[in-house]
This record gives C-alpha cells, sequence and structure tokens, in this order.
C-alpha cells in the first residue's frame, strides 16, 4: 500500500504459478483511492490449460463519492469443444437509478453459434434476446 498522486492509496497484488503438466495462471488486483472519496477496483487474470485451453477476464468497478457507480468486464475462454466471450458494462447514478448490457458469443465445436444481448435498467427491468444458429449460419433452436 502507498499513497497517490491523487490524495489517496494504492494496494495492488498478483499471483502466478505453473503446474507440472503445462498448465499455468496469473491474475492481478488492484485498488485505488483519491482524496475525494472515491475508490476503483482493477483485476484480471488469465490460464492455459495443459490440454491448450485458454481464458482470460478482466473488470473494473469505480464507485464515487456521491453513491454512484460503473462497472466493466469482459472474458473470453476457448478450447476443444469451442469458445465463449461476453463483455458488459453497468451504472448505477447517485439517485438510484440504473442500467447495463452484457454481450455474449459462444461458438460450439460443431460450429453452432449463440449470440446473447441482455440490457437492465430501473425503469424497464431486464430485457434478453437470444439467437442460435447452425454452422452455416441458419437460424436453429436454442436448446435450455
Amino acid at each position: 500500500v502507498h499513497k497517490n498522486a491523487q490524495g489517496g492509496v494504492t494496494a495492488a497484488r498478483g499471483t502466478a504459478a505453473r503446474g507440472p503438466n503445462g498448465g499455468a495462471f496469473a491474475r492481478g488486483h488492484r485498488v485505488t483511492t483519491n482524496g475525494a472519496g472515491s475508490a476503483t477496483v482493477t483485476n484480471g487474470g488469465a490460464f492455459r490449460g495443459p490440454n491448450g485451453a485458454t481464458g482470460a477476464r478482466a473488470g473494473k468497478t469505480t464507485v464515487n463519492a456521491d453513491g454512484s457507480a460503473t462497472h466493466r468486464s469482459g472474458f473470453r475462454a476457448s478450447g476443444a469443444d469451442g469458445s465463449v466471450q461476453s463483455s458488459g458494462s453497468s451504472q448505477r447514478n447517485a439517485d438510484g437509478t440504473y442500467n447495463g448490457e452484457r454481450d455474449t458469443t459462444a461458438t460450439g465445436k460443431n460450429g453452432n453459434t449463440y449470440t446473447g444481448d441482455t440490457t437492465w435498467n430501473s425503469s424497464t427491468g431486464v430485457q434478453h434476446t437470444g439467437t442460435c444458429k447452425d454452422s452455416g449460419g441458419n437460424v436453429i433452436p436454442c436448446k435450455k
């Protein structure tokens, strides 16, 4: 922990390891405050499995002195059975209203895909749309 130029403090930590069969991971976490009562947390990580699968995620959250906050994050992973990636953000205003969105795409080993979009806000609640397609791009039913 050390004092920073914004009149607050910063603390950070990281960890990494490698397994005997070739797998590995790394992750990090940082917290920063300022003299005005705001704090930001940033974190991320990545892995590689012994079978060749890989993945990573990252996120950032800021909480302000007035009670407002923002968050943004995403992840991705891929391996022999397919891949997935997702990213999104959300916001809370000082008056308590909120909104956000997340987009996700997944591809199976057979080439079928799922694309989804979820949005939410304090006025209308949650809305979700999702579409599945076969490897030829034709729309197919999504399995539940």
